[in-house]
């Protein structure tokens, strides 16, 4: 069985989005989910990871409106989202994520077509902390968000005082559309290098 183990994607990308949300996402009814690969499971517990469940507010129930406009934004196709909360002392080690259940609900045969976005909902906080593909992201601001492709190394952590709330979406890229509006990492550097800038 093909597991998000199996292969590497070094693809990601920088982006921006205007703020069109208040903090409601904060109300939500947020519900603790457990990985869904017990090979990744089982490799931290090897590790002597003291991994933690998040909070998530997924597709299979009403989502604010104006995810819809983030979606229509990114052109992706089977654009489905899912809100985040981490509360403080969560840790979630490095993985790939599997997209089990959305390679099953939309029949998936190329999983390398699966995109991932990920949008922060707030400023950034002290202990917040992304790692993407071994490379640091801190200091953000709300609107801005991290893509990439299928099962790109990454890992999360919130060691401060308060929760960190992003949204993730996820798709089917189609086609270039996005690129325009996005910048390719440069992968000697990291977010906060002062070596590259998100585009206006």
């Amino acid at each position: 069985m093909e597991t998000a183990e199996i292969g590497f994607s070094d693809q990601f990308f920088v982006t921006k989005f205007d703020v069109i949300w208040d903090n409601s996402y904060e109300e939500l009814d947020y519900q603790k989910e457990t990985f869904n690969d017990p090979q990744t499971i089982a490799r931290w517990q090897e590790q002597g990871q003291k991994y933690a469940e998040g909070d998530m507010y997924d597709s299979r129930r009403p989502q604010p409106d104006w995810v819809k406009s983030l979606c229509e934004q990114l052109g992706w196709e089977n654009c489905l989202s899912s809100f985040y909360r981490m509360a403080p002392g969560r840790i979630l080690p490095y993985h790939r994520d599997t997209y089990k259940r959305y390679r099953e609900l939309f029949n998936i045969t190329n999983p390398f077509s699966i995109w991932r976005a990920i949008v922060f909902l707030e400023d950034w906080k002290k202990g917040h902390y992304l790692e993407v593909d071994g490379h640091p992201i801190l200091k953000w601001t709300a609107g801005d968000a991290i893509l990439w492709q299928f099962n790109t190394d990454h890992l999360a952590a919130n060691l401060g005082c308060d929760c960190r709330y992003t949204l993730q979406l996820t798709g089917i890229m189609n086609d270039n559309r996005f690129t325009e509006r996005m910048g390719p990492v440069d992968f000697r550097s990291s977010w906060n290098s002062g070596e590259f800038a998100l585009p206006k």
